[in-house]
């Protein structure tokens, strides 16, 4: 069963991202489809709409939308250049949007292993058919590289406790493969200091193992660095972000591009999306154009 995903601001999207309703558009994280489904709606027949994603339930949804103008290709971030290249495209895209949430199809799989409310296992590949899975990292990994993950990708404060705890846990011959046990060890650190309520205890930790196990950082900065040559000139990016570490690089890419990219505006969900939608509550939709 697949869950379609609600995309999050997708008037939003759409009022900013598409410029010529005839263009050329790109959705570099399909999902579930949700945003994919609504440019296509908005968009004259000469167009065309090429979606990426790395996952492969996301290429199996793809094969249900039946549109001339659309494009799924099942691919990384920084493969977007050659795509586009051989497609004799490139630097003549007219928007893109990159929305960096998980789908719902993610969430909802107790065997993805992204949920920490579902007992499955510690997967989180976002392309489950190759690479290692976050079991297998845990179960070789020393405290210094655990530390550095949990710090620097997931802002934890309690890192050093947690890191401590997980090796311990390995090291008793207590092999840590679901989700749920891997969350308890970092319930009993953070017990009685997690003082904002509306965000679990593990939602850090596990954020910053996602991150690693599937190399977020490296694949969204050769993703943005690209932008301005694949974008034709007044194209828009647009690119929703969920956490601090996203709106850092997204940050960084502007002010070291400032002669390239011109910067529009900010959005945030409203109080009626987030009543509907619950998980656009942290989002934020940053809007560029190629000068």
């Amino acid at each position: 069963m697949y869950y379609y995903h609600i995309p999050i601001m997708k008037d939003e999207v759409v009022n900013n991202l598409i410029n010529k309703k005839n263009g050329l558009y790109i959705d570099c994280t399909f999902g579930s489809g949700g945003h994919s489904r609504y440019i296509l709606s908005k968009l004259d027949k000469d167009s065309k709409l090429i979606s990426i994603d790395r996952d492969y339930d996301s290429y199996k949804i793809s094969k249900k939308i039946k549109d001339k103008r659309f494009f799924f290709y099942k691919s990384l971030f920084s493969n977007l250049n050659i795509i586009l290249k051989k497609k004799k495209i490139f630097g003549k895209i007219n928007g893109i949007i990159i929305d960096l949430g998980l789908s719902n199809h993610q969430i909802k799989s107790k065997n993805r292993g992204f949920s920490f409310k579902l007992n499955g296992k510690i997967d989180m590949r976002m392309d489950y058919t190759k690479g290692k899975t976050l079991f297998d990292i845990l179960n070789e990994i020393d405290i210094n590289k655990l530390n550095y993950i949990i710090k620097n990708y997931g802002n934890e404060y309690f890192y050093k406790k947690i890191s401590k705890n997980i090796i311990y846990n390995i090291k008793n011959n207590k092999f840590i493969n679901n989700t749920l046990y891997l969350s308890n060890i970092i319930k009993k650190i953070k017990k009685n200091s997690n003082k904002n309520k509306k965000i679990h205890c593990s939602t850090k930790t596990f954020q910053s193992f996602r991150i690693y196990v599937n190399d977020e950082i490296n694949e969204l900065n050769i993703l943005l660095n690209n932008t301005k040559k694949i974008l034709s000139k007044n194209g828009k990016l647009l690119i929703i972000s969920f956490n601090s570490i996203e709106s850092r690089i997204i940050k960084n890419f502007y002010n070291k591009n400032k002669k390239y990219i011109k910067f529009i505006k900010k959005i945030k969900p409203s109080y009626k999306e987030i009543i509907n939608n619950i998980s656009s509550r942290s989002s934020i939709l940053r809007i560029f154009e190629k000068i």
